[in-house]
C-alpha cells in the first residue's frame, strides 16, 4: 500500500467513525440521511452496516455534511416565524385541497345532470351554462 492509500484509508476511516458515532448518538436512519445527502437509503445502509468494505471519501463526505446539516436544524430554536411559515404553508395546502373537492363536487353534479336529463346537444349546453354560472 503507497502513502497515498494509507492517508485516504485513514481519512476513509475517521469519516466513517465519525457517522456511525452520530448516526448511533442521534438515532438517524438512512431514510434520513438519503434526504439531505442525495445517496440512495440502500447505499447508506451498505456503509453503515458494514457491506460497502471500501465507501468512496466523496460519499462519506456528503454523509457528513447531510449529519451535520441534522445537527443543525436541531439546534435551531423553532420561532414564531418559523411556525408561522409552516402555518401558512399548511393553509395553502388545504385551500388547494377544497378547491379539488369543490371541482370534484363539481363534477358530480354534471354527471347526475347528465343522467337525469337526455344528453342531446342543446340539453348539455344548458346544463354547461347552468353551471358556469354556479362557478
Amino acid at each position: 500500500m503507497n502513502i497515498k492509500e494509507t492517508d485516504n484509508q485513514d481519512i476513509r476511516n475517521n469519516l466513517l467513525t465519525f457517522i456511525l458515532e452520530k448516526v448511533k448518538e442521534h438515532k438517524l436512519s438512512s431514510y434520513q440521511l438519503s434526504k439531505f445527502s442525495g445517496l440512495s437509503h440502500v447505499g447508506i445502509d451498505k456503509i453503515l452496516d458494514g457491506r460497502s468494505k471500501k465507501p468512496s471519501i466523496n460519499n462519506l463526505e456528503k454523509l457528513k455534511e447531510a449529519i451535520l446539516s441534522l445537527e443543525s436544524q436541531q439546534n435551531t430554536p423553532i420561532t414564531l416565524i418559523t411556525l408561522n411559515d409552516k402555518l401558512d404553508k399548511l393553509t395553502d395546502m388545504v385551500e388547494g385541497l377544497n378547491n379539488i373537492i369543490g371541482v370534484m363536487e363539481l363534477d358530480k353534479e354534471i354527471m347526475m345532470e347528465i343522467i337525469k336529463n337526455s344528453s342531446s346537444p342543446e340539453e348539455l349546453k344548458s346544463i354547461e351554462s347552468k353551471l358556469s354560472k354556479k362557478s
